[in-house]
């Protein structure tokens, strides 16, 4: 009603591709460049060039193109939008620090990194000035300097902001949860938090862990109480056969003792023996016939015999003498006894080390379920430590993927994994498990285990992201080619060339559908795709064993 050319509709079609733009679909963003080129050329003509609203129109302009990929286009835009601002409010003014904030990140996406850096390092000494640190955009300004210094692979110094913008995020996101509490009339009932899709995920998954805990534990104990068997065996054994030794050695003794004495005091021989073996065994070397050459008195054998035997024997040895020598023969027969003992109590030992492997590996498997007790890399939300009501939990879940890439690129997978899986967490309960988000996630967690060469692992990742990315995003989407992409490189590495060949020649088809053959892209991974193809034809089952030659059958 009011014309083609009004400023209420150059208003309104500037507030439509707004909002346009807030959305992740790429047909959004094309529309919402048509209708902020629109409203751009209707505030030209009507208000001149030289205003806030049209400097406004060309930030947004700008954006669009940023959101289409088209940086080089954006940066024209974002410069024009910067002069027009700092020449009506100021170099020093929240629009002006806006400016300056979009157009490096569209230099950052260029590869032009010192400008980049130059600029958001402007815009955050005027936000901090302006609305001090603990704010969204000061966050938003620290996160972008630690993403610059991310490509220039300086990591410390990437951490140390990326970790400050994080915090900031952290304590402004439980603010805005407790003031929405506080604010609401509902009943504390209500706004309780409705069971996700992931938490029904998650507790299937640990009650079925916690059943194969239950399992491993009940097989740790089997092995245990058999190793325990098994010990009390040997040492029963052992003890048998340490019974039998000293019987045989008393045995001895007793019948050398008989033969020196003619059957005296062989009884009480027998005892001193019998108290000698379980006293003392370690002492077995000294006969029963044998005094203490300490002592000075002599041993009751000899009391017995005094001289007479050597008068009578006229030059044999004397009993002495020959108690000694047979003392000596039977330490002999003694320590070949106790060099069979050593390597019986030798190869028991060896058995009870293995035993005990066994057990110890029984509850590192025990242990190591426990440990990944999560199998797909899950937390809970209690476990994250962000409320999801608070109107930064999405880019609290942003800001802990990006320090997870950051360590994944420092090697420092723990430390990775850590963020990863919070990040996930967030991700999927703020924006749902069909979302672009939660496929960017789950496809960074597979580029998580590529990096680490666990490709089993990354390809059962990479597939799930593909699945959400198709329904979320559409299958003509340049993130559904990233994904094709890796699975492909996966699937190289796993030796399975054709279904990588089929990946790739998707991913191909994908990029030249929406950016025109002559994307670089595109070219990249139809060389790509050539060398798979020369592979998988110059493949010979017989030199990989996986068939016979002809001759041989």
């Amino acid at each position: 009603r009011r014309g083609p050319d009004g400023g209420a509709l150059a208003d309104s079609l500037h507030e439509l591709g707004c909002a346009l733009l807030r959305r992740r679909g790429r047909k959004d963003h094309e529309a919402a460049l048509q209708h902020l080129s629109r409203a751009a050329q209707i505030r030209a003509r009507t208000t001149g060039k030289e205003t806030l609203k049209y400097a406004s129109s060309m930030q947004q302009v700008g954006q669009a193109h940023a959101h289409l990929g088209l940086f080089s286009e954006a940066r024209l835009y974002l410069r024009a939008a910067l002069a027009l601002r700092e020449l009506l409010t100021g170099k020093s003014s929240a629009q002006t620090a806006m400016s300056q904030f979009a157009l490096s990140v569209a230099q950052y996406s260029l590869g032009e990194y010192s400008a980049a850096m130059k600029l958001v390092k402007a815009s955050y000494r005027t936000r901090e000035t302006l609305f001090g640190m603990h704010h969204p955009q000061s966050a938003d300004s620290l996160h972008q300097i630690g993403m610059v210094h991310v490509r220039r692979k300086e990591y410390e110094a990437s951490l140390n902001f990326l970790h400050q913008a994080l915090q900031v995020r952290t304590k402004l996101n439980q603010e805005d949860a407790d003031a929405r509490e506080e604010d609401s009339d509902e009943d504390p009932r209500d706004l309780a938090r409705k069971e996700s899709h992931r938490d029904k995920r998650i507790r299937q998954r640990r009650s079925r862990m916690q059943k194969t805990l239950v399992q491993e534990e009940r097989k740790r104990s089997k092995v245990e109480a058999k190793a325990k068997k098994e010990q009390e065996r040997e040492e029963r054994r052992a003890e048998m056969e340490r019974e039998k030794m000293r019987a045989a050695a008393g045995d001895f003794s007793g019948q050398r003792a008989r033969q020196l004495t003619g059957g005296r005091f062989s009884s009480f021989g027998s005892i001193v023996n019998k108290l000698k073996s379980r006293y003392a065994p370690e002492k077995s070397k000294l006969s029963v016939t044998e005094d203490s050459p300490r002592s000075g008195r002599a041993s009751p054998i000899d009391t017995g015999r005094s001289g007479s035997d050597s008068a009578r024997s006229g030059g044999e040895a004397s009993p002495r003498s020959s108690a000694s020598s047979s003392g000596g023969s039977g330490s002999d027969g003694s320590g070949s006894a106790g060099s069979e003992t050593r390597r019986q109590r030798a190869k028991a030992r060896k058995e009870r080390n293995k035993r005990d492997s066994d057990v110890g590996t029984a509850r590192s498997g025990a242990a190591s379920g426990a440990g990944d007790s999560d199998g797909s890399g899950e937390v809970n939300l209690e476990d994250v430590g962000v409320d999801i009501k608070g109107w930064l939990a999405g880019t609290i879940g942003d800001s802990m993927q990006a320090i997870a890439v950051v360590y994944m690129d420092m090697r420092d997978f723990e430390q990775s994994k850590l963020y990863m899986r919070r990040a996930m967490c967030l991700l999927e309960e703020v924006y749902g498990h069909t979302s672009p988000e939660n496929g960017e996630a789950l496809h960074t967690y597979g580029v998580f285990y590529q990096r680490q060469k666990l490709y089993v692992t990354a390809l059962r990742y990479f597939r799930e992201a593909l699945h959400i990315r198709e329904k979320a995003c559409g299958h003509l989407h340049d993130t559904t080619a990233e994904t094709c992409v890796q699975m492909g490189e996966v699937l190289v590495q796993l030796g399975q060339s054709e279904d990588a060949s089929i990946y790739l020649l998707r991913a191909i088809s994908i990029r030249e559908g929406m950016y025109g053959p002559n994307d670089p892209m595109a070219k990249d991974l139809r060389e790509s795709y050539s060398k798979v193809m020369v592979e998988e034809m110059s493949f010979d089952p017989v030199m990989q064993g996986e068939a016979l030659p002809h001759f041989s059958r």
